[in-house]
């Protein structure tokens, strides 16, 4: 818990828009739950292909997302600074992380360890709606940067086939 005062330590990060749109119940529940954590630039605050510490905002500082492909090469996905937020999809699907997240410079987070996490959202099932409401606004910022970057035609697009769904006498 918590022994600052709770909504001051939080502050930078009613700059973005995910956690300054969050009831003050639930604002306050995240915080008292979190751990502050100062990382040095260069140092990995989650890593591709480790389960995350938790789901992390930055209060000072600026951090980068990256991703190493199949081939070794690293890509620059996201820089951002106070307000930004990472490690949803890891914490919300269990999964291990699909990039890392390292400090550009030197950078404080405010860190929501993962059982915390399960423990709000299994406490009042309404919240786990505003963390997945964070994760479907991630998905949909992929999706725009995605398409203006690839650009594939119906008849360029290979390997992606769509099934029909089942018929209703196929599922019976």
């Amino acid at each position: 818990m918590r022994s600052d005062t709770d909504l001051e330590v939080a502050d930078p990060l009613m700059g973005g828009r995910w956690f300054a749109s969050l009831p003050p119940e639930l604002r306050l529940a995240i915080v008292a739950a979190s751990t502050v954590r100062t990382f040095e630039p260069g140092e990995a605050l989650i890593r591709q292909g480790e389960l995350p510490r938790g789901l992390c905002g930055v209060l000072e500082g600026r951090a980068q997302i990256a991703r190493v492909l199949e081939n070794g090469r690293e890509v620059l996905l996201h820089v951002g600074g106070p307000g930004m937020w990472f490690g949803d999809w890891s914490v919300i699907s269990g999964r291990p992380a699909l990039y890392t997240t390292s400090a550009v410079t030197r950078c404080r987070a405010l860190v929501l360890p993962l059982a915390a996490f399960r423990r709000l959202v299994d406490e009042q099932p309404r919240w786990y709606e505003e963390f997945n409401r964070y994760l479907l606004a991630n998905m949909e910022s992929f999706y725009v940067a995605f398409a203006a970057q690839v650009g594939l035609t119906a008849g360029s697009a290979t390997g992606w086939r769509c099934s029909p769904p089942p018929s209703a006498a196929t599922r019976a």
